[in-house]
Formats: C-alpha cells, structure tokens, sequence
C-alpha cells in the first residue's frame, strides 16, 4: 500500500500533466471506437447490397437462360416443320416422276437422260 500512497501524491503534485495527456489519450481512444464502428456498419451495408446484386445478376442470368433455351427449341421446332415439309414436296416429286415414267423404254431414256446429265457436271 505504500505505492498507492507514493502514487496519490505524485498525482497530487502533477495533476495537470495528467489531464494534458490522459484526456486526449483518451478522447483519442473514443473517436478510435466511433469510427471503427462506422466502418463495421458500413461493412455490413455493403455486404447486403454485394448480395442483393448477386441475387439480380442470378435472376437476369436465369432469365436469360431460359429465353435462349425457348429461343433455341423454337428454332429447332421451325427447322424440323421446314424438313418435314421439304421431304413430304419430295416424295411427291418422286411418286410424280414414277408414275410419268409409264413403260420400261421410258425408263431407260430417263435414266440416260439423268447419267448424261451427271456426265456434263463433272
């Protein structure tokens, strides 16, 4: 205990260099305290704003993802119809060519017709 007597009268004889130093320390240590919790705060803000974004960038990519795939089964769709509709124009060109080529001598001259044809390509 005769350290804290020695103490109370040294700060006793040197109270002002106490309060000259030790309120600054401490207003120091409080505006320290302040914005550090301004900076959580802020942290926090932009934390949640990081994910709500994230939360709009997914939505839009699967938005977008759907709308390709619908536009691709469309194109798929549109594709298949003209293919179906081009061998159906086909067959009845064939089945027309058939039935005009009405005797074996008429097949022949159609066959030639068509190999002099190929002939004239090369």
């Amino acid at each position: 205990m005769l350290w804290l007597s020695k103490s109370w009268e040294w700060l006793k004889k040197n109270w002002k260099y106490v309060v000259t130093f030790g309120v600054p320390i401490v207003l120091s240590m409080i505006m320290n305290l302040i914005r550090s919790n301004r900076s959580l705060e802020k942290k926090v803000e932009l934390k949640e704003e990081e994910l709500e974004l994230e939360k709009a960038a997914t939505e839009l990519e699967d938005e977008l993802i759907e709308t390709a795939e619908q536009a691709k089964l469309d194109a798929i769709k549109k594709v298949l119809d003209e293919h179906k509709e081009t061998l159906a124009a086909l067959a009845v060109e064939e089945r027309k060519r058939i039935e005009s080529i009405g005797s074996a001598e008429e097949a022949t001259e159609a066959l030639q017709r068509k190999l002099d044809q190929m002939d004239k390509r090369k």
